[in-house]
């Protein structure tokens, strides 16, 4: 009988093989962040409040594993309409088999109502829009380097880490600025249902990727980055929140959120959370990736350095999401905030 390729849900005791499949597909070596135990078994086993299903499967022929996808669990939202999403990371397959990944994708696809994609390898972006994706909108990164020679003294040095230092300490100025808007921030070690605003679809016009206390707490128990978190205070009250994520010397904001529609406000809130993580004394760069027209305004007119575009691959079956219709989102909705 011949052999067929079989989609399976990941167990827990297959961890010790799942790792060294994803390191030798990626070309990553032991002790990898993202594939150690602690990472995986979170990412795939945790409990998540939106994860009704198990969300790491792997395809397998003649019982060798040759494929391998991780579902980040998500939720759409705008009005009364409510979307299951996913964001698949961890995405392998063996080069010898073909298949693997292609059906792993696939199995997923029948679990959600849409799916994105962000960035990825140039073959990766050629595969998923060849399984339906569509070019949705871009992700735009940010940075500010608060710290240029803690930041180009990290890693490898050369002849040319002078000249780097002194360009990035000539960006740097007085960093990232704009009126406080009588904004303050107050540092929290969890969520409840009753501390923050959360993402809604009528502040931010338009579709926003869908959070509670449950699901921030969830990103906040990450083993693999140190989280931090904080809730934006206007007039005492709670109007808003970020977090903030380090791995190494390098902070990401990795999401951010107020309730409000002004652009005054939004300018206000990323500079809030850009000089809280630039207190920290450990930070030496601050960066961030944004979705809308709207928060990548707040970040230009704050003087952060605009970096580069990532593009967000929408696969809507439905098309429910109409072309030219946001979505925020923000690092979370990846793996971009412990990579």
């Amino acid at each position: 009988m011949a052999e067929r390729l079989k989609v399976s849900t990941l167990q827990e005791s297959e961890l010790p093989e799942l790792a060294p499949f994803l390191l030798g597909v990626f070309g990553n070596t032991p002790g990898h962040r993202p594939f150690r135990d602690e990472a995986l078994r979170w990412k795939a086993f945790a409990p998540h409040p939106l994860a009704t299903e198990p969300r790491s499967y792997v395809a397998r022929y003649g019982g060798k594993m040759i494929g391998h996808g991780m579902m980040v669990p998500l939720r759409f939202g705008r009005g009364s309409e409510c979307l299951r999403a996913q964001c698949i990371v961890d995405w392998a397959a063996d080069p010898s088999m073909g298949g693997g990944g292609v059906s792993v994708y696939k199995h997923l696809a029948n679990l959600a109502d849409v799916q994105i994609g962000i960035g990825g390898s140039e073959e990766g972006k050629k595969t998923i829009q060849r399984l339906g994706f569509r070019m949705h909108q871009s992700m735009y990164s940010f940075e500010w380097i608060v710290r240029p020679f803690a930041w180009r003294t990290q890693g490898a040095l050369d002849w040319k880490t002078p000249a780097r230092i002194g360009r990035d300490w000539l960006r740097r100025g007085r960093g990232p600025h704009a009126p406080s808007r009588g904004l303050t921030a107050r540092r929290v070690k969890v969520f409840s249902a009753s501390d923050a605003p959360l993402p809604d679809a009528a502040t931010a016009g338009g579709w926003v990727s869908e959070r509670s206390a449950e699901s921030l707490n969830y990103v906040l128990a990450c083993p693999i980055a140190r989280m931090d978190a904080h809730l934006i205070l206007g007039g005492g009250e709670p109007a808003g929140y970020f977090l903030l994520s380090w791995v190494g010397a390098d902070c990401r904001i990795a999401e951010l959120w107020i309730r409000s529609g002004a652009a005054e406000d939004w300018a206000a809130a990323a500079v809030l959370a850009a000089r809280t993580a630039a207190e920290d004394p450990a930070t030496a760069s601050v960066r961030t990736d944004v979705s809308t027209s709207r928060v990548r305004a707040a970040f230009e007119q704050t003087g952060f350095l605009a970096t580069g575009t990532h593009p967000v691959f929408l696969r809507d079956p439905h098309q429910r999401i109409c072309a030219g219709q946001e979505i925020l989102l923000s690092m979370l909705d990846s793996d971009a905030f412990y990579l």
